[in-house]
Parts: C-alpha cells; sequence; structure tokens
C-alpha cells in the first residue's frame, strides 16, 4: 500500500541531528546583517564661488543632492547575497536563524523530536520548521494520529519565536490544526541551560494540548449526527453570502461527499459522528481548497503548508474544529467521562527511527 501523502511530503526532507545541519540543509544557513537606510533630498546650499564676483542678479545658492540616513532604523539584508529582508529597529540585534533554532537540539539528542522539514519564506522573512514527537494516538484500527509541532521566527519583525502544535492523521494525511491552541512564544537565548529548559517547557506545552485534544476528540466521536444535524453544522461553517453565487454551495457538497463517502469518514471512529463531519471540513481544506501562491511565497506546497499551519487554511479548521465542539457538547447525550470499550483511544509513545 502506498504511503497517503501530506504536505510535509511536498517539502525539502531534513535528515538533520542539530540546528546547524538542519539550516544548512533547508538554506536557512546565510548570515543576515544590519545596514543603514539612506535617501536623497534636494537642499539650497551657498554656491562656492565668493558672493562678490557673482553678478547682481544671480542666486548665491544652488540646489544639490544630500545624501541623509534614516537615524532610527535599517535594514536586514543577506550578506551573501545583498537581498532585502525587512526593516528593523536600529537598536534590535539579529540572531542568526540556526542560533535561533538551537533550543530544539536538546529534544533531538534525547530522542525526544525529530526534525521532518524547514524552510524561509521569500529571501529569508521568516523560518519555519516541523518536528515530530514521539507520541500518538489511535483513534481505532489503522486510523491514528501522529504529534507534530510547528517552529517559526523572523528577520523581519513579524513574529518572534512561536511554538505551534499541530498533528498529522496519517490515514488520509490531513494536518489538525487549531489557532486557538496554545502558542508558545519567547525570546531567544544563548545559555545552552535556557536552551534546554525552554525545549522541555515547549514539548510539555504541546503535549498538555494534545491530551485535551484526545478528550475532545472522545466527545466528537459520541455524538451521532442525523442528515439535518450534518447540514446545520456545514451550512453554519459555510452559509450563503448576500451576492449570488454557488461557492459556498459547491463548498457544501464537497464535503458532504467526504463525510458521506470518502473513505477515511467511514471508519468506526468517524462514520456518521459529528468527529467525522469536523474531519471531513479538514479533508477539503488540505486536500480540495485551492491555495494561490505569493510573491512571498512562490512555492505551491510552501504557500500551502503557511495558510493550514497559520494562514485561512488554518483558520477555517480552527473554526470547524470550535463549532464541532459547541454542536457536540449540546447534542451529546452519551457520558463524556469515558466511553469504554472499543470507544477508548489508545496513546502511544514510538521512536522516531
Amino acid at each position: 500500500m502506498s504511503k497517503i501523502q501530506s504536505v510535509f511530503d511536498y517539502l525539502p526532507e531534513i535528515n538533520a541531528d542539530t540546528a546547524s545541519e538542519m539550516a544548512k540543509q533547508a538554506g536557512l544557513d546565510f548570515t543576515a546583517i544590519k545596514v543603514d537606510i539612506h535617501y536623497k533630498v534636494k537642499q539650497e546650499v551657498p554656491k562656492q564661488e565668493a558672493v562678490s564676483l557673482l553678478p547682481a542678479s544671480a542666486p548665491a545658492t544652488q540646489a544639490k543632492e544630500i545624501d541623509v540616513v534614516i537615524p532610527d532604523k535599517v535594514a536586514v539584508v543577506r550578506a551573501d547575497d545583498g537581498r532585502y529582508i525587512g526593516t528593523v529597529g536600529r537598536g534590535r540585534g539579529i540572531v542568526q536563524y540556526c542560533d535561533v533554532l538551537a533550543f530544539t537540539e536538546s529534544l533531538v539528542s534525547e530522542g525526544e523530536a525529530a526534525y521532518v522539514t524547514a524552510g524561509i519564506t521569500g529571501a529569508g522573512q521568516q523560518a519555519w520548521l516541523i518536528m515530530k514527537t514521539n507520541n500518538s494516538v489511535k483513534l481505532s484500527g489503522t486510523d491514528e494520529i501522529d504529534y507534530y509541532f510547528y517552529v517559526t521566527t523572523s528577520h523581519d519583525s513579524t513574529k518572534g519565536l512561536v511554538v505551534v502544535p499541530c498533528a498529522l492523521r496519517k490515514i488520509n494525511g490531513t494536518v489538525l490544526t487549531d489557532t486557538n491552541a496554545p502558542r508558545i512564544a519567547f525570546k531567544h537565548s544563548r545559555r545552552v541551560e535556557d536552551r534546554i529548559k525552554k525545549a522541555k517547557a515547549s514539548l510539555v506545552r504541546v503535549n498538555s494540548y494534545f491530551n485535551t485534544m484526545e478528550d475532545s476528540f472522545r466527545l466528537l466521536r459520541s455524538v451521532t449526527l442525523n442528515t439535518l444535524q450534518f447540514n446545520t453544522y456545514i451550512e453554519s461553517l459555510f452559509p450563503d453570502p448576500d451576492e449570488r453565487t454557488k461557492r459556498a454551495e459547491t463548498v457544501r457538497e464537497d464535503i458532504s461527499d467526504i463525510y458521506r463517502n470518502g473513505a477515511a469518514q467511514q471508519l468506526p471512529s468517524t462514520k456518521g459522528t459529528m468527529l467525522g463531519a469536523y474531519f471531513a471540513v479538514v479533508e477539503w481544506v488540505d486536500k480540495v481548497r485551492r491555495q494561490k501562491v505569493s510573491k512571498v511565497r512562490p512555492n505551491e506546497y510552501d504557500a500551502k503548508l503557511h495558510s493550514l499551519l497559520e494562514g485561512s487554511g488554518a483558520q477555517a479548521k480552527s473554526n470547524a474544529y470550535a463549532f464541532a465542539l459547541s454542536m457536540a457538547r449540546q447534542l451529546n447525550t452519551v457520558s463524556f467521562a469515558g466511553s469504554g470499550g472499543t470507544n477508548d483511544f489508545a496513546t502511544s509513545t514510538s521512536d522516531n527511527n
């Protein structure tokens, strides 16, 4: 059986144990530097000739271009090719990406996580990497979810160092993201002890979120939907706009088809349930919804990854997750404390090798 591909599989493959190895393979190993920002203005200055020698009608000044340096801002550029990255405050320090992301090394060396893929946007405005933890949860049979997290930072002041939980449903290669998940942000530190503490703290927060997610999935699976309830769910997420268009109707039809006929939604853990309805929306976002490229993200899969983890795709999946939980709490008639038997999830820890 061929491997089900996710968006991760279309991005550069990283085989590294250290931040410097990872940075080199992913193109994050360039040096960013600060340079002054100049601009030219025309200004009237006295002519060099003695005024007494000039004809009475001649002006005593002349227009001249003056070079001015912006006092409080500098440009960040690449040292290797001079490409512009962004503008920052003059007092802001620059820490190279391989140093910023070095806090992840302790997780790799201790076997608690592994590098999956990494990259930059544009000329290096932002850097990101995906890491896989050892933990997973089995919903039923072959339906298993692996736990990943997303690390991102920037040279253009758009973000600091942020760690975001994300998960991968292996059976159809969909990424489960929630914009309401805890975003772990902290400042860079060069001290090894601080790096290790931050890495451990990040992993604890990530795993804590995944434990909460498992509880949510138990609730969603406990709720069986009839046709009216399913239609209410997707119509609430994708209502008809005021203007005359069939787009929302087409989206609902696509999601309904995935929910009723998609192989991943016909498993014991998902068939006819609120969990299956939520997963159908996720599959539509990841597999059907089109994602436009941009000047900053000209690579199709880089653009899609950003959308699924941070952008509009992540927001659509987050809305679907939040509304599914809200609706399930209203509809649920099964004890949330534990459904027992085959309804219990199996959480496991495995080696990355």
